[in-house]
């Protein structure tokens, strides 16, 4: 009896040591993951009113966080770096501007430290925009309506697209911006249309999940067709759809909280994780977005190619 008993306890030890070891594996507590029902597809005239509005609430922004670069060097080898971030965003508006056309008028700055010193900076106002690396003490600068790619090494995306490519920026509502749907697809897509020497191409698409209305990718397009930066937005605070564009909901719940940011033709790739979220600027916009003194620093002059970027 006794043998027995001891026989039916390490019996029960065992059983409970696998039945813990499949919890910690998640092999039993595991729940399916539930889907919430797709939305309805609204209209294109509503989708694009829906997405403006929510972009027109966005006046000015500071988002904290770090940022992580992914790279590779001149030897082909995969480089990381993180970075402390600090992302400003001013907003500006005209009298007689349309959504379309002030979006893409912002003033932008981003900041970064390691190890609490400064790293890089990149700044867009409303005259031009620049590029200063710190920890080498080389800057380069350029005109804000500079066309076309810019030097190898130097700028990966024009700054004057960043508002774009992050979703901030409002759709055309002029006939430019298309729709279309993928029967069973997770997302709609959202093309934006332009003219370039003569023909028709998509400058922008944008992603929209079915299930919560968010934009989820946007895709830039240079002249030649080509994706030059993919950004995928996730993390959004969690809240039912039809509160999205509630003039209610705080601005601060319609940013995600995490971006990545993917420049194919450089094989470079940022992640920027939020961790604040604050709708205002900790001073005057004319003092934080004016460009810094370049003295000591070796410049170089962006100038246009004429190649659209």
């Amino acid at each position: 009896m006794q043998m027995q008993s001891i026989a039916k306890h390490r019996s029960g030890a065992r059983l409970f040591a696998a039945l813990v070891g499949l919890v910690l594996l998640g092999g039993c507590a595991r729940q399916p993951v539930m889907l919430p029902p797709r939305l309805a597809v609204l209209p294109l005239t509503l989708q694009v009113r829906q997405i403006n509005r929510v972009a027109a609430r966005i006046h000015s922004l500071r988002l904290t966080g770090s940022l992580t670069i992914h790279y590779y060097n001149r030897r082909n080898q995969l480089n990381s770096v993180s970075l402390h971030a600090v992302l400003l965003i001013q907003r500006l508006t005209s009298a007689g501007a349309s959504a379309a056309s002030s979006s893409r008028q912002a003033e932008v700055l981003l900041l970064t430290t390691y190890l609490g010193q400064n790293a890089m900076e990149l700044g867009v106002n409303r005259s031009g925009y620049w590029l200063i690396n710190h920890e080498k003490n080389i800057a380069y600068i350029g005109a804000l309506d500079s066309r076309g790619q810019t030097p190898p090494g130097v700028l990966p995306l024009n700054p004057a697209r960043l508002l774009g490519l992050l979703g901030f920026a409002a759709l055309p509502t002029d006939g430019r911006t298309v729709q279309t749907i993928v029967p069973g697809a997770a997302h709609l897509q959202l093309l934006v249309l332009g003219y370039r020497h003569g023909r028709l191409m998509v400058s922008r698409k944008i992603a929209v999940s079915r299930y919560t209305g968010r934009i989820t990718r946007v895709t830039l397009f240079n002249a030649d067709s080509r994706a030059v930066a993919i950004c995928d937005l996730a993390r959004y605070p969690v809240m039912a759809p039809s509160a999205v564009d509630s003039p209610a909901t705080p601005v601060s719940k319609l940013i995600g909280r995490r971006f990545i940011i993917t420049v194919p033709a450089r094989r470079i790739r940022i992640q920027f994780q939020v961790h604040h979220v604050y709708t205002r600027l900790p001073g005057k916009a004319r003092f934080i977005f004016q460009r810094p003194s370049l003295r000591g620093d070796k410049v170089g002059i962006i100038r246009p190619s004429g190649i659209t970027q």
